[in-house]
């Protein structure tokens, strides 16, 4: 008898945490219009999820750092303007910020024989 209980209990935590780890990767983000976030570069992953907090991107913050963390992606979130689609999942929303080309990028051309303080200047005012 005492087995039967301890193998119920045993099942049930699993199963909870198997519940845990699914929402906290798979699980669908509440908002319903996309939001806009961007990623300067040189932020942290805590600042990256704060922003996305504050989008109303999350759903939670905990499941989210779950999810990177399963996804081996705590590193990987790179600079850029996104683009997050309503309902995304945290794994859609890491995949998409972990993607190179992913954001969006300024291509820009500058005259031959330009200094590089007359390009620092020009990125600086006008990028």
């Amino acid at each position: 008898m005492k087995r039967k209980v301890i193998a119920t209990v045993s099942l049930a935590i699993v199963l909870i945490a198997a519940w845990f780890v699914y929402d906290a990767v798979f699980g669908l983000n509440s908002f319903t219009t996309p939001c806009t976030i961007a990623i300067a570069p040189g932020m942290h992953t805590s600042e990256i999820v704060d922003s996305l907090v504050k989008a109303g991107a999350l759903r939670s913050r905990a499941k989210f750092f779950v999810a990177l963390r399963l996804l081996g992606k705590e590193s990987d979130l790179h600079p850029g303007t996104y683009e997050i689609p309503p309902n995304a999942s945290n794994r859609d929303i890491i995949l998409e910020l972990s993607r190179v080309s992913a954001g969006h990028h300024t291509e820009v051309t500058f005259q031959e024989g330009i200094t590089s303080m007359a390009i620092a200047h020009i990125a600086a005012t006008h990028l």
